[in-house]
């Protein structure tokens, strides 16, 4: 696992309880969690520890600079660091200062802009299934039922609406089969060799129910996490931009700009190649492939790995890329009414599963701008 999901779970209720929208079920899963698990208490009693500091905030600055002493203080925190674990640092940090900030500005200067409920509820008109297309022609919606059994050649796959087992298979049908994950959705995918799949919204992965031959393939467009199961044969991700391929390692591929391929190396070692050019990655690099040209850079994981736990972190990121984002993940087609504000930077962590009226208010306090629809477009446009 690349989070202790445990700790990632309390901190998203956390988030919600200091922003009283946590329900009953969920304040009981809170406590069952601290109950059961020592890193998840131990995440919760740092978490609950720092004060808000809400009253001092009068600008940006002062954000910053509380995120900078959080993020201190937990790094060299000589009790806390041996109960937390190490990569959610940065997401306890970024939490408690999206938190405060928003706060802090809906305390000093009410917002009587806010989306209303019935506005964000367009973000689930658009909403799809995820599908299945079988080799052969059939198509199977996984989105509806709890679980869904495909037969396949002389085997069966039992495929659920959130996560499909393919380990041990054998004897299934040879082709290819394709899986449409929708916007606003994930799905979790098990290979048959072993290897996990988390695949991002507005995401396709061409697979076949099992491998033959002496290499692994796959085909992405979209954005997946990927945790090869070590082999001798090698593990392809075709895109449309370049290839990846590994024996056993843990990556992040991300096809969804034109004409780029970023490619996250978590451990292990993979090869990317391009028109011919192979680049050979370490870990802890990202590779950017912009049509000819490629960047090598240091992978942050907070940006680049945290929408695997339902956690989005922009740091210095442009209001034009998290429109993008809102347009994958709400479903919601975004205008920004202002080139300026496109450019604005905005820094901090927001839960992806929360309503787009609740993602909205803590950049709408930060970036200083106005929401609103003009039939099922979100304008945004400085105040």
């Amino acid at each position: 696992m690349l989070y202790n999901e445990d700790s990632s779970s309390v901190e998203r209720l956390l988030i919600k309880k200091q922003q009283n929208r946590i329900t009953p079920e969920e304040q009981a899963r809170l406590e069952q969690l601290l109950k059961e698990n020592p890193e998840a208490k131990a995440f919760a009693e740092f978490y609950q520890d720092e004060p808000s500091q809400e009253s001092e905030l009068q600008s940006d600055d002062d954000v910053h600079a509380i995120w900078q002493t959080l993020e201190e203080k937990m790094l060299h925190s000589k009790t806390k660091s041996k109960t937390i674990f190490p990569r959610k640092l940065w997401l306890a940090a970024a939490s408690i200062v999206i938190i405060i900030s928003a706060t802090a500005y809906f305390t000093l200067k009410p917002n009587t802009d806010l989306i209303s409920k019935a506005e964000a509820g367009t973000e689930t008109e658009a909403t799809k299934n995820i599908v299945l297309h079988v080799t052969g022609g059939k198509e199977v919606n996984l989105t509806g039922n709890n679980s869904e059994t495909i037969i396949t050649g002389t085997t069966s796959v039992l495929a659920g609406k959130q996560s499909m087992d393919l380990k041990g298979v054998s004897g299934a049908a040879h082709g290819w089969n394709t899986i449409d994950i929708p916007k606003r959705l994930d799905y979790k995918l098990r290979l048959s060799d072993g290897t996990e799949v988390t695949l991002n919204s507005a995401t396709k992965l061409k697979f076949p129910f099992t491998f033959e031959g002496d290499k692994r393939e796959v085909y992405l467009e979209g954005e997946a996490y990927f945790n090869i199961a070590k082999s001798v044969n090698p593990f392809i991700v075709h895109t449309s931009k370049g290839d990846i391929t590994v024996l056993g390692t843990e990556f992040n591929v991300n096809t969804y700009t034109k004409d780029v391929l970023k490619t996250a190396l978590v451990k292990g070692a993979v090869n990317v190649s391009f028109n011919n050019k192979v680049v050979r990655l370490k870990p802890g690099e990202e590779l950017t492939w912009n049509k000819d040209e490629h960047t090598i850079t240091e992978l942050d994981e907070r940006i680049t790995l945290s929408w695997i736990q339902g956690v989005l972190y922009f740091h210095n990121t442009p209001l034009s890329e998290i429109a993008l984002m809102i347009e994958r993940w709400y479903a919601v087609p975004v205008q920004i009414d202002d080139n300026t504000l496109a450019a604005e930077p905005f820094t901090g962590n927001l839960e992806k599963t929360q309503p787009l009226d609740d993602f909205l208010k803590p950049m709408k306090g930060i970036v200083k701008m106005r929401c609103y629809y003009e039939g099922k477009v979100l304008h945004m446009t400085r105040l």
